[in-house]
Order: structure tokens, then C-alpha cells, then sequence
């Protein structure tokens, strides 16, 4: 009995109303009390347990011999870490099933000899509960870390298969405006290694669902569901192939966002299992967490759908207004040198009687320079579709790059005739020969000159400069590079990229002024070198255009 408690009558009547469960054992492990409170924890009735050995009665099977030793070195030594202060240990119910206990054991000396006793209450649901509360934590994490549906379910089916000790765990989704359940391939880890599992996998990677089956039961119910054995469950398609692998119970609960039920996770034991109706009830709270990140991944996706669609808006924005900025540049470009023609055409048709020979000569040099012209803004046109279409291709061979150079130059400047540009061509290096395309580096030179002289104002000066780019690492050869530089106002450096494209202007430009094709060709023609275009600033603050053509085997070569 209990010393310090009165009369045995007063300890009997604390005893049988105690919420705790009391047992006393002897020196044997034999049970010599028992209280109501240990009936209902453990299912014995007291003229049933008393007289038991208390290992064979409590103690679960995996843990009584560990349980015995304990109970000896006590007795041969006195010695025990048990004694006096709480402790939390497994223990079994009369049906088998596993409960967690809280005792706290003290001895005492008894007229019939040495007791051990226990005051024992049963914290299963407890421990379970904060079981349940830290898998959802665990889930929970990783949910609010990533906003990756396979990630997040991945985790999930780990941790699930984890804590239930259920070793299959499989995802089945379905889209947003999708009701058919399909296969993802996504399974817990280690499910591959079990022996016998690949025609399971097989037979789950070719199936879909819809209503029936068990991912389908619980996607039209919108809860989880249970299956003790699924042998005798005919309603499972999977039935045979589960057999073949070994596996007995199944459950599943699904993926939900809001009202809509996105996927079913399901898993698989090797051991029959009886209906858990709290497990169950946690699934569904695992499911609500998975939908959150579902529901982010569909708003990331509308986002990002939002943003291209805005993107592809504002791109076909800026492409109609470069095309209409075209139309009106081209047909400057054309009108100009057509009136020229057609009015001289026209003079020298009605008034050549009229005409000495000096007036024919300046004449027929104005039709000339106009119709050369057209012929560039032709050919750049012819260039520009070819280049799109990829049929323009590098002929490569050694030739003297000043001396095309100087032949643009002298081109460019009687074609501007009365301004006050001045074109400066300066060389790095005596006899230079550039292994290039050189109808190509005619019109990069070209066209660099005719940018830098359209956005210069008149007195200042276009500056050409040529000079070697190594051939190490770019080709058998010499290479060249060409640098423009002009006193104009520049090119602001988040418009550098934006100039290089075809028919694009800088803001506040001259609709007039130019194509908006010389640039772009420039850049292409270098790009088919295998080059590259720099745009820079000058010392004065202008454009400094620098483009590198590595060299190249020659055509002959080839």
C-alpha cells in the first residue's frame, strides 16, 4: 500500500478514484495492485491482472527482455535512472494495440515485502498530436519555401511514407480544367528498391482515374479514403498488381485549392491496416497545405502569362511604330532623288534645244547621283531580306582595306557635295590587308560614314580609323577593326543595343533622317564575320562606333 496516506481505507478509495492508473508489482514483476483508472488505460480487469508478471501484461513484446534486465540490475544493485521522476514509454493495450505512458516509480516497503509502484496515465493522443502538429510543420516548411508543385509534393509523399510507415506513396494531378486523374511518376523515396514493386509502378504509370478507383473515390468526394485490405475490395483496378507486390492497405486524400480538388496522393502498406480516422483527418490538412502551392504556381503562371502578353503588346507597339517611322523615311528617301529624276528627265526632254553642252554635263550628273541613290537604298533593302532569310553569305578574301576605305570616302563626300563635314581616315599600320568579305566592308564602312555625317552637325568631323585585329584566336589571317567616331550628341547607353536593330531611331529623332537600315546591316555583316559591333562615346561626347571582323580562311581556301 501507499505509506504516508492514513488508513488503508482512505488509500483504497484514493486509489479507485484516481484519473491515473496505479500498479504495484513485487520483487518477482508480479502485479499486486491494479485501480480502475489501469483497467481502462489497458483493458485488464483487476482479478485478471492481479497475479500476471507485469512484462507480459504491459510491456510490449520488442522491449521486455530489455525490460527484465533493467528490473534485475536493480534488485542486485539498486541502481535505476527510473525511479522518482517522470519518464514517457511505449507500452501495450490488451488488444495489441501501442499506447505511449507517462509513470513515475518509487518503491516502498510493505509488511508482505518490497513493492515497486506506478502512477501511469496514457499520453498517446498526446504525443500523437504533436506527432500529427510536427509532420504538418515539416510539410508546412517546405510549402513556404518553394512554389514548385513537384518539389513541395515530392517532400510530401517522403514525409507521409515517413511518418506512417506506409512505404508507397504516389501522386496522381490533373489541370486546372482538366477532371481526369493522371499519372506523374512522382513516388516516394525507396519505393523502386522494394522487390516485386515495378509492375505495380507499370501498371500505376498507364492508368488514369476519374471517378472510380481509389485516387478517383476520393477526387469526387473531395475526402480521403481508406482501404483495410484490397483483396477484398473489387472495386480497386489495381488489385492484382498490388497483391503481386506485397501490399495490403491503401489510403489516399487529395491536393485542394479553394474548391477544386487538383491531385490525390496515395500510399500503399505491406501489413493490413484498420481505418485511422485521425490520420485521415491529418492528410486533409497535409492536402490544404500541398494546394497552397499549386495556387501559387497558377498565379505565378497567370503573372508571368500576364507579363509576356504586356511584353509581346509593347513589342508589336514599338514594331508598328518603327514600321510607320520607316514608311515615312523610305518615302523621304525615295521622293527626293524620284523629283530630282523626273524633273530633270523632264527638262532635258522639253528644253534640250535650250541646253548647251555644260547644262547636259550637270544635269545628267544629278539624274547619276540620284539614281545611285536609289540604287543603295535598293540594295540595302535586298540585303536586309536576304540577311533575314539567311541567304547571304561571307566571301572572303585578302584585300587592301584603306583603299576601299578612301573610294567610300571620296563616294560619301561628292554625294554630299556644299557641306562642311570633314572625313578623316587615319591607319594604324603601313601596308595593312585584312583577310574579309570586302563587298561587305565596303558597306559597314559605308554606312558607319553616312550614320556619323547624318547626326553631325556641319563644321565638325567624322573621324575613320582601320587597324589590325590579331588573328590569334580569331582564324588564319589578319583581321580589322574600324572605328568611326563623330562630334554629334552621342548615343545615350540604354539606347546602344536598341540602334543596331532595323528601323529603329533614338527618341526625338528626325522621322526623315535616314532608314533606319544602315545600322542594322552593319551589325549583321559583322555578326557573318563572326565579329561584333561596340558602341561607345567618343572624347567629344559623339558616337564612337568600333566593329571587329576577325579574319577567315579565304573563299579559294574554302
Amino acid at each position: 500500500m501507499v505509506p504516508g496516506t492514513g488508513s488503508n481505507e482512505q488509500a483504497r478509495l484514493i486509489l479507485e478514484t484516481a484519473n491515473d492508473a496505479f500498479i504495484s508489482v513485487d520483487t518477482d514483476g508480479t502485479i499486486v495492485d491494479w485501480n480502475p483508472a489501469a483497467t481502462r488505460i489497458f483493458g485488464w480487469e483487476r482479478d485478471e491482472a492481479l497475479g500476471r508478471r507485469l512484462v507480459s501484461t504491459v510491456v510490449p513484446p520488442e522491449l521486455r527482455e530489455a525490460h527484465l534486465k533493467g528490473f534485475d540490475l536493480h534488485l542486485a544493485t539498486g541502481e535505476s535512472r527510473l525511479l522518482f521522476r517522470p519518464v514517457e514509454l511505449p507500452a501495450v493495450h490488451r488488444d495489441g494495440r501501442e499506447l505511449r505512458i507517462q509513470l513515475t516509480i518509487w518503491p516502498s516497503e510493505t509488511p508482505h515485502g518490497p513493492r515497486f509502484n506506478a502512477f501511469l496515465r496514457d499520453v498517446t493522443d498526446t504525443v500523437r498530436l504533436h506527432a500529427y502538429l510536427e509532420v504538418l510543420r515539416r510539410i508546412a516548411t517546405t510549402v513556404n519555401a518553394t512554389d514548385e508543385p513537384e518539389v513541395a509534393t515530392r517532400a510530401a509523399l517522403d514525409e507521409v511514407a515517413r511518418f506512417t510507415g506506409w512505404p508507397v506513396g504516389h501522386a496522381y494531378l490533373r489541370g486546372w480544367d482538366e477532371e481526369v486523374l493522371r499519372p506523374t511518376g512522382w513516388w516516394s523515396a525507396g519505393t523502386e528498391q522494394l522487390p516485386g514493386i515495378d509492375p505495380f509502378l507499370d501498371v500505376t504509370a498507364a492508368m488514369t482515374f476519374l471517378h472510380d478507383g481509389l485516387p478517383g473515390r476520393v477526387a469526387a468526394n473531395e475526402r480521403p479514403a481508406w482501404i483495410p485490405d484490397m483483396s477484398l475490395d473489387a472495386s480497386c483496378p489495381r488489385q492484382g498488381a498490388a497483391s503481386s507486390a506485397g501490399l495490403h492497405s491503401a489510403f489516399a486524400f487529395p491536393v485542394v485549392s479553394g474548391d477544386r480538388v487538383l491531385g490525390v496522393l496515395e500510399f500503399f502498406s505491406t501489413a493490413v491496416q484498420d481505418v485511422d480516422e485521425d490520420l485521415q483527418e491529418l492528410m486533409l490538412q497535409v492536402g490544404m497545405e500541398l494546394g497552397r502551392v499549386f495556387d501559387r504556381a497558377r498565379w505565378g503562371q497567370e503573372a508571368r502569362r500576364a507579363d509576356e502578353q504586356e511584353r509581346v503588346a509593347e513589342r508589336l507597339r514599338e514594331l508598328e511604330g518603327m514600321k510607320n517611322t520607316f514608311l515615312r523615311a523610305i518615302s523621304h528617301e525615295l521622293r527626293t532623288p524620284l523629283t530630282v529624276i523626273r524633273g530633270v528627265s523632264e527638262l532635258l526632254h522639253t528644253r534640250d534645244e535650250d541646253l548647251d553642252a555644260a547644262q547636259r554635263r550637270t544635269m545628267t550628273e544629278r539624274l547619276l547621283d540620284h539614281a545611285k541613290q536609289l540604287e543603295a537604298l535598293l540594295l540595302d533593302l535586298l540585303d536586309l531580306d536576304r540577311l533575314t532569310r539567311g541567304t547571304l553569305t561571307v566571301h572572303r578574301r585578302s584585300v587592301d582595306p584603306v583603299a576601299i576605305a578612301q573610294q567610300v570616302i571620296d563616294r560619301v563626300v561628292a554625294s554630299g557635295a556644299g557641306d562642311e563635314r570633314l572625313t578623316v581616315l587615319d591607319v594604324a599600320t603601313d601596308g595593312m590587308t585584312a583577310t574579309i568579305d570586302p563587298v561587305m566592308f565596303e558597306r559597314i564602312v559605308e554606312n558607319l560614314l553616312l550614320n556619323a555625317r547624318r547626326h553631325t552637325p556641319g563644321g565638325t568631323e567624322v573621324r575613320l580609323r582601320l587597324a589590325r585585329l590579331d588573328g590569334a584566336g580569331h582564324g588564319d589571317g589578319d583581321g580589322i577593326t574600324v572605328i568611326v567616331e563623330d562630334d554629334g550628341p552621342g548615343i545615350p547607353e540604354d539606347q546602344r543595343s536598341r540602334v543596331l536593330e532595323a528601323f529603329a531611331r533614338l527618341p526625338g529623332s528626325d522621322d526623315t533622317a535616314g532608314t533606319g537600315i544602315g545600322l542594322s546591316l552593319v551589325e549583321r555583316f559583322a555578326a557573318l564575320h563572326d565579329g561584333e559591333v561596340v558602341i561607345g562615346a567618343s572624347a567629344s561626347g559623339g558616337a564612337r562606333f568600333e566593329v571587329r571582323l576577325p579574319a577567315g580562311p579565304s573563299a579559294t581556301e574554302r
